[in-house]
């Protein structure tokens, strides 16, 4: 590559960069790169155009892997991976890369603002990075760089939508490279340990593991791997010494730390195989977190008579005819029989003549029913005409029972005639009691007078 004699490219806002870029605001900066929001002439479509920083440029191989790596991001369309528009190389030998403006945020943002976050908040955060994730690795490309910064996401009318960025740019320069340019200042902890120890055939699993490093940190609200220097979590992490997950979410089922702890396994064997392997176990033991509203049970519905009043049906009652407590003078009441001195005479029709052989009518008392009045007969009932030669049609003063007054009256004789009883009872003990002890007292005292007479014995009192 021939030496540039061109100073650097100005990138002040409402600068011309590329002749098609006209530089906006920055939207962020980095160890490696810097990135502006940047309007496309040609298009007039708004773009976010990352520019690598001028040290960067100087490395020829850098250069040509990244603008390979340009190639393959710009055939890798996936809508859960950023999309890249266009790339090419400055002037001043700096590689820029033009890509779609997201408005949202990433998860590093949001579990910064959220201190832990629940397994149905990440169900799609997951669901998308799963997808991304697989389309680049059935296409060769290991990102090497996942980390909550680089998971973006886009707040839609359908929900969150992820949004992968710097895809391929860990696996463009090398570890050792990400060194010397201060990259991995900060992410060491989502690195897997074949990564850290500078390992040459690295595949799909080491993202399983930055993945489940981010999903351990989202639920926990702190990282795995907790270390005073950069030394001590270096060690930590190639031996596997992550603190448990429950220590810091206890109220979590056990199939989620299952399914963190396996996706961040320190040996690539005992990871999942695949994204694909990673969704399925997630969406599974989010399936059975998700707890279905049970559905409010309908009020059981009381019959007044129990058990006994299975010939009439259960139906809701209205608000007035819900039930109360009465009195027995709103209870329905059953006739009078009738009386032959109160009736007045009337001739009544002889009843006619029953054959030996007929069959005996239903005894009188059979009509009597433990139901509602107005509830029709569980069986016919043929009821004999009375003996008596009359008829009486009793009152309604003589169908009504005593009222609440009567009845009060009713309890305080019945309480005053019991007390009066008691006085009688008490005074005719305590008469009994003193007539019987007057005469045995009484003898004594004449033998005691009499002259000339023996003494005679005292008897004792029983």
């Amino acid at each position: 590559m021939p030496d540039n004699d061109h100073g650097p490219v100005s990138t002040r806002e409402g600068s011309i960069v590329a002749g098609r870029f006209r530089i906006g605001r920055t939207l962020g900066s980095g160890g490696m790169a810097e990135v502006f929001e940047a309007t496309d002439i040609a298009t007039r479509q708004p773009v976010a155009l990352k520019l690598l920083r001028p040290e960067i440029a100087q490395n020829r191989e850098a250069v040509q892997r990244l603008r390979r790596e340009g190639e393959v991001l710009t055939a890798l369309r996936h809508p859960s991976i950023v999309r890249i528009e266009t790339f090419g190389q400055l002037e001043d030998d700096r590689i820029f890369i033009a890509m779609e403006l997201l408005s949202g945020e990433t998860l590093g943002q949001r579990m910064r603002r959220i201190s832990r976050m629940e397994p149905a908040d990440l169900s799609p955060i997951v669901d998308g990075a799963c997808a991304a994730l697989a389309a680049a690795h059935e296409s060769g490309v290991v990102h090497r760089d996942l980390k909550p910064d680089n998971i973006f996401l886009c707040e839609g009318p359908s929900g969150i939508h992820v949004k992968l960025l710097d895809f391929g740019i860990s696996k463009v320069f090398g570890s050792d490279k990400l060194t010397q340019t201060g990259e991995v200042v900060g992410t060491p902890r989502y690195m897997a340990p074949e990564q850290l120890s500078a390992d040459r055939d690295l595949d799909g699993r080491t993202d399983i593991y930055a993945l489940g490093v981010i999903l351990y940190e989202a639920l926990a609200g702190s990282p795995p791997f907790l270390a005073s220097t950069p030394t001590d979590l270096i060690v930590a992490i190639l031996h596997g010494k992550a603190a448990p997950l429950r220590s810091f979410r206890p109220d979590l089922v056990g199939d989620v730390e299952t399914v963190v702890t396996r996706a961040m396994s320190r040996a690539r064997d005992a990871r999942y195989a695949s994204a694909h392997q990673l969704l399925a176990a997630w969406s599974a033991i989010t399936a059975k977190v998700a707890v279905a509203p049970v559905p409010a049970r309908p009020a059981l519905q009381t019959a007044p008579m129990g058990s006994m009043n299975v010939a009439e049906p259960i139906v809701s009652r209205a608000p007035a005819e819900a039930l109360r407590p009465g009195t027995f003078s709103e209870l329905p009441q059953a006739p009078v029989p009738a009386s032959p001195i109160q009736a007045p005479a009337v001739p009544v029709a002889a009843p006619p003549f029953v054959a030996e052989s007929a069959p005996v009518a239903a005894r009188p008392e059979h009509a009597t029913r433990l139901s509602r009045p107005g509830t029709p007969p569980k069986f016919p009932v043929q009821v004999l005409p009375a003996a008596s030669t009359t008829a009486h049609t009793p009152t309604t003063d003589e169908l009504r029972l005593p009222t609440h007054s009567g009845r009060v009256w009713l309890i305080v004789g019945g309480l005053v005639a019991g007390a009066l009883s008691a006085l009688i009872a008490i005074l005719v003990l305590h008469y009994l009691t003193t007539v019987g002890a007057e005469p045995a007292a009484a003898e004594p005292a004449a033998a005691e007078h009499a002259p000339g007479a023996p003494p005679q014995p005292v008897p004792t009192a029983p």
